[in-house]
């Protein structure tokens, strides 16, 4: 269930149809920032100019993928002591067009665009949790703040657009319960990082762009490889895979429980009709109908199965609050799992039941009494 959950939560960004890659601009060859933010420009626009490419951008970070945090300032407030934290949110340096890429609302404000200059007003964009924790009476539109302000050189940041929120790694799946949708994004131009994901938004599949994305970059520095190529959905997948495999590794071994409960129940009864042959024929002489010979067999059996699904709901509950840190969106007392568990139990209870109570049901009164 939780499986299904994380699968069908909303992640913000449309992903299908997109590619995206990493490369790094180590400071031998890119020793300046206007270096590196004039590499990304240009890379930039040979992405864009691809035939089949509908929109492309560069990052620092993809959604889905492990994501830096960094502390936050707002101006009026003063700066926590050392080693205390102030708000938290997700960082991202981003060029213009990335909202594009991924299909993210603009909820206000304006995107980034080519006037975001080095030499120009440093601006920010948050996403909608974050300007909602920030500013919940005010119009985030404005603002101003800080990203790592400990560092004397961070400038004060204007706010100049808000987003729609992105999950942008597994703790947005709340699933060790620490995680938040609250992100800033700067400009690449002016916070050149090193490290970036050239992304694009293709027409076609997007593995048939990857040679396309190695030959902008090769194009503009031979030297310069483009790795981690992949689909954003072979992303998800590679996201998913833990909780999957957690899921099919479960799934199997209750399945393997299911098969020798049944066996076990099938064994008991049938076991039990073998030793009552005489009593069941002495029964049906004195007129019991084959019925109520089935009520007989299907009863205790009811009854087993009853004590099991009494203690084995018990143990579930306590499994089910000790496994509660891996669970999302689903309450550790699901009353559909435990609905849909019973009802299967109970079916292939009732399957293991009914052989042997179908075989008292044929045992003949003479012929049981001449063996006993």
């Amino acid at each position: 269930r939780s499986v299904m959950e994380i699968q069908a939560v909303p992640t913000g960004a449309h992903l299908e149809g997109v590619l995206s890659g990493r490369l790094g601009m180590f400071p031998g060859a890119y020793p300046e920032p206007a270096d590196r933010a004039e590499f990304v420009n240009q890379l930039q626009r040979e992405l864009q100019a691809t035939p089949g490419v509908q929109a492309a951008a560069v990052t620092s970070s993809v959604p889905m993928q492990a994501v830096g945090s960094s502390e936050l300032l707002l101006e009026g407030e003063v700066l926590p002591p050392a080693g205390d934290r102030g708000q938290v949110a997700n960082h991202s340096v981003v060029t213009p067009g990335y909202f594009e890429v991924y299909a993210v609302p603009l909820l206000a404000g304006r995107d980034f665009s080519n006037s975001d200059r080095a030499d120009s007003q440093p601006v920010a964009i948050v996403s909608q949790s974050l300007a909602s924790e920030l500013w919940p009476q005010r119009e985030a539109l404005g603002q101003r703040l800080k990203v790592d302000p400990r560092d004397p050189a961070s400038p004060w940041l204007t706010v100049v657009g808000v987003v729609g929120d992105v999950m942008m790694d597994m703790e947005e799946f709340g699933v060790t319960r620490t995680s938040t949708a609250a992100q800033i994004y700067q400009p690449h131009a002016q916070q050149p990082w090193p490290f970036v994901s050239p992304v694009i938004r293709v027409s076609g599949p997007p593995m048939a762009f990857a040679e396309a994305m190695r030959n902008a970059a090769a194009k503009l520095d031979p030297d310069m490889p483009v790795y981690w190529l992949r689909s954003m959905d072979d992303w998800l997948d590679v996201v998913l895979f833990d909780f999957r495999l957690l899921a099919r590794l479960f799934g199997t071994f209750a399945g393997f429980a299911l098969v020798l409960a049944c066996a076990g129940l099938y064994a008991v009864l049938a076991y039990s009709v073998s030793v009552r042959t005489r009593e069941i024929g002495v029964r049906r002489a004195l007129g019991a109908s084959a019925r109520s010979i089935m009520g007989l067999v299907a009863g205790q059996g009811a009854m087993q199965v009853g004590i099991g699904l009494v203690l084995g709901g018990l143990l579930g509950l306590g499994f089910g609050k000790a496994l509660s840190f891996a669970l999302y969106r689903v309450d550790s007392f699901d009353p559909i799992t435990f609905a849909t568990v019973t009802a299967v139990l109970g079916a292939a209870a009732a399957l293991a039941t009914w052989l042997p109570a179908r075989r008292a049901m044929s045992v003949e009164p003479m012929s049981a009494l001449r063996d006993g």
